[in-house]
């Protein structure tokens, strides 16, 4: 088993906007007017510069269960700082754009070693996952990216588009060959399509409380709520509807925990709003993803909140029912947002399959 220990002690940060690029010593730095922070919306320098920086509070350390289940916005500034947040002894990070499959991904790598690759769920962005990156980019090439419509990457145009075609762009870019995807609620439905399309990719797959599995309805209460956002987004405009997301049942159990709760709303600030003005022209995988669950031949985990809605649950029990192998994670004391809620739980669960999945491919001493 190797690791990219030297890579860690780099103590230079590449930060790539478009077809800009600098380099910048991770020493405090200086707003001079030569400064490559002076051209960044009028910025001033972070004073010391992290992969990440998050709470470590969670409301308590969680009890786990597993088994064996065989059988460019408002929100640019903050988001450009968040990339920035590195020091000397954390792992090197890249953080730019990608033009691939007809569209512009924001993305950050940080880490060195076999790939991990961590999609958002609906509304949010890349940051929903620091804890991961904290603590998991010693061991891996963690890349975390923003979805077409979402955070600093572009909106969707008129032409149908598969965000796992997107996600697989987004790793050939890389030059990733092997990666294990890992997924948050709607996020975790698109990066199983991607596990399903693209064996030759993904080593290995993890779902965190999984929602939008195409073949499985939602039920009738977030159906109507969809139709509240759209309805209330084109009379009252997008803030409106914000309001409407930002207390549904989803993130009740997250917005217990102050700092959480302070990072959800950051990224719902940051939203656009677009998708409840416009018609998405994403698709899905047809057959639908819930009618070939059998087609997924790599290494699963399958996590769910003991406080997440009982929809999650349904559709974590299909999962870990159809995939053959998969091993289900329960955090008791989570909700929806449990890499959030409990990310030290998830960091190990994640881990632990990417030691199984990716370490045997890497290259011995």
């Amino acid at each position: 088993m190797t690791t990219a220990i030297g890579a860690h002690l780099d103590r230079l940060v590449s930060l790539t906007d478009g077809s800009v690029s600098a380099t910048i010593p991770l020493d405090p730095l200086t707003t001079a007017p030569d400064s490559p922070w002076s051209a960044i919306e009028g910025l001033k320098a972070p004073q010391s510069v992290r992969c990440t920086e998050i709470a470590t509070e969670t409301r308590k350390e969680s009890a786990t269960t597993a088994s064996s289940g065989d059988g460019s916005c408002t929100g640019c500034r903050n988001l450009v700082i968040d990339a920035a947040r590195m020091t000397a002894a954390s792992p090197r990070l890249d953080a730019g754009f990608a033009e691939v499959n007809g569209t512009r991904l924001y993305y950050e790598a940080c880490g060195g070693g076999p790939a991990l690759l961590f999609l958002h769920g609906f509304t949010l962005d890349h940051r929903m996952w620091r804890a991961q990156v904290e603590g998991l980019s010693d061991r891996y090439r963690v890349i975390t990216y923003d979805a077409r419509g979402f955070g600093r990457s572009a909106m969707p145009g008129s032409d149908p588009y598969l965000h796992s075609e997107d996600a697989a762009s987004l790793c050939e870019h890389l030059g990733i060959d092997r990666v294990v995807a890992v997924g948050h609620s709607i996020g975790g439905h698109q990066t199983l399509e991607l596990a399903m399309t693209r064996p030759d990719l993904v080593a290995g797959w993890v779902s965190v409380c999984t929602a939008g599995l195409a073949g499985l309805a939602f039920p009738k209460d977030i159906v109507e709520m969809f139709g509240a956002l759209r309805k209330t987004a084109g009379e009252e405009g997008p803030e409106a509807a914000k309001r409407i997301w930002a207390g549904c049942r989803w993130f009740a159990s997250a917005r217990e925990i102050p700092n959480v709760a302070r990072q959800l709303d950051a990224m719902l600030d940051d939203y656009s709003g677009w998708h409840w003005t416009h018609d998405n022209p994403a698709v899905n995988l047809k057959p639908p993803a819930a009618d070939r669950l059998g087609e997924v031949r790599v290494p699963s985990l399958v996590v769910t909140g003991g406080r997440d809605l009982e929809y999650n649950d349904a559709v974590g029990a299909a999962l870990v029912e159809g995939i053959r192998g998969a091993r289900a994670l329960r955090l008791p004391f989570a909700g929806h947002m449990a890499n959030m809620e409990d990310p030290a739980s998830v960091n190990r669960a994640v881990a632990d399959l990417a030691d199984r999945a990716l370490f045997a491919l890497s290259p011995g001493p």
